[in-house]
Formats: C-alpha cells, sequence, structure tokens
C-alpha cells in the first residue's frame, strides 16, 4: 500500500510526464506553424478525398505524441486548411500509434 507520500510523488512524477508531452505538442504545432507555409496545408491536406486522409496519417504515424500532445498540433493543422477527414486521420493515428 502506497503512503500519502508515496501517493504525492507519483502523482508529481505523472503531471510531469503530461506537461513534458503537452509542451512537445505545442512545440510541434509552433514549428508547424512558423515554417510550413499555411498554402501546404491547403494543398496537400485540403480535399475531401483519401488522398489528404492517407496524407495526415503518413505526417501523424512517426510523431512521438501522445493523446494530450496531439491536440495542440491537430489543431494548429486544422486552423491552417486541414479537412476535417484529414485533422481526424492525423489524430487517430497519432493517438493510437503512441
Amino acid at each position: 500500500m502506497l503512503s500519502k507520500y508515496g501517493i504525492v510523488k507519483l502523482i508529481i512524477i505523472h503531471a510531469q510526464r503530461d506537461v513534458t508531452i503537452l509542451l512537445l505538442g505545442f512545440f510541434i504545432a509552433g514549428l508547424m506553424h512558423a515554417f510550413v507555409p499555411q498554402k501546404t496545408f491547403a494543398r496537400h491536406l485540403a480535399g475531401t478525398g483519401w488522398r489528404s486522409v492517407i496524407k495526415s496519417a503518413a505526417v501523424g504515424i512517426p510523431l512521438p505524441l501522445c493523446s494530450c500532445g496531439v491536440l495542440p498540433t491537430a489543431i494548429s493543422m486544422r486552423r491552417n486548411g486541414a479537412s476535417r477527414a484529414a485533422f481526424t486521420s492525423f489524430f487517430n493515428d497519432v493517438t493510437f500509434s503512441f
């Protein structure tokens, strides 16, 4: 059984890990906003066909983000012109591949 201090220590460890991953998501979203032009998102991820879904999945699979860190990145993609289908594909691939 964990003592009172063991539980507090466990909460602090998990909070540090979650904040680190969330900051990584904000950092990647910031890089995408700064270095990837909005026209690129519109050209590759704005369509309603299957190509935009495949492209967003290909981008999402190798990223080391969890469900906390994927939110700012996916929202940034959506605001920059990605379609709903591409947004959903990216969000689900990153969440389930981590």
